[in-house]
């Protein structure tokens, strides 16, 4: 077998590109898919791409149809800020799979995505980690998540346009199995380790859009919600949540010490929300 090297680093930044390429403009990618679809030869499910291996997909042409029709739909959504503590955590994550051979969001030492990220930033409102596996450019990672053969619920198609994401990590390395591993890490919001979830000199309470405060608002009828177990228990919780554990520490800020409590909920989606609540 010819082995084959692939520059990691520019790989890293083709995946940057590409994605905030596909979320700046959503059908850039059907002509790409398009093509795609040409590369299945016979009726079968057997991808011939051009001078590689060819590869057996669960799904075959319909995954990539499905993908077309789902970005003519898409509306556009803001690019990803690359950061390098986002990426320290998916290259540690990519180092740490890699040589066992494995396709998995948890560590060696039973870290999840969101624990990974916690030990270089803290991060709001929602986190998320796709991995690929085998891609060698950052279009055929893109497409890989798009498509997501073999996966139900496209989650990783749904993660790229995630319109609360704001910031990226990229990391590879080398796989057992399939030569490279590429894991994004994607985040709504950084701040710095310990750093409280608002800067108090430039914070601004904003009120609530269903109260009518100085300004006249429209009549609307709310819509009923049947609240979970989860919910009955915790205001906090959002729709989805399958689990939740807390954290209670103090932080030093300004001299003074703040107990923080940090409520994370674990959504059916298999992402992450957090809630942060400072005691001043």
């Amino acid at each position: 077998m010819v082995e084959i090297k692939i520059d990691v680093e520019e790989l890293k930044h083709q995946v940057l590109t590409e994605i905030n390429r596909v979320r700046a403009d959503p059908t850039s990618y059907v002509p790409i898919l398009k093509e795609y679809l040409t590369y299945f030869k016979d009726g079968n499910n057997i991808l011939y791409r051009p001078n590689q291996v060819p590869l057996e997909t669960y799904e075959g042409p319909q995954a990539y149809e499905d993908a077309i029709k789902s970005l003519k739909k898409q509306r556009p959504v803001q690019t990803l800020t690359f950061d390098d503590r986002l990426s320290r955590a998916s290259q540690e994550h990519a180092e740490d799979i890699g040589p066992l051979g494995l396709y998995t969001h948890d560590s060696k030492d039973g870290k999840s995505a969101s624990e990974r990220i916690e030990r270089y930033c803290e991060w709001e409102v929602a986190c998320c980690e796709n991995i690929d596996l085998g891609s060698r450019n950052g279009v055929e990672v893109v497409v890989s998540l798009l498509v997501d053969d073999g996966v139900e619920k496209k989650i990783h198609r749904e993660h790229i346009f995630r319109e609360e994401l704001t910031h990226i990590g990229i990391g590879a390395a080398s796989h057992k199995d399939f030569d490279i591993v590429t894991v994004i890490d994607c985040a709504g919001g950084l701040r710095d380790l310990g750093k409280p979830y608002y800067d108090r000199n430039t914070y601004k309470y904003e009120y609530p859009k269903d109260l009518n405060i100085g300004f006249k608002t429209k009549d609307e009828k709310k819509e009923f919600k049947i609240k979970s177990s989860y919910q009955l228990q915790d205001a906090d919780a959002p729709d989805g949540t399958t689990s939740m554990k807390v954290l209670k520490q103090c932080r030093l800020y300004e001299g003074r010490k703040n107990k923080v409590t940090k409520k994370y909920y674990t959504l059916d989606d298999g992402t992450h929300h957090v809630v942060e609540v400072e005691e001043i």
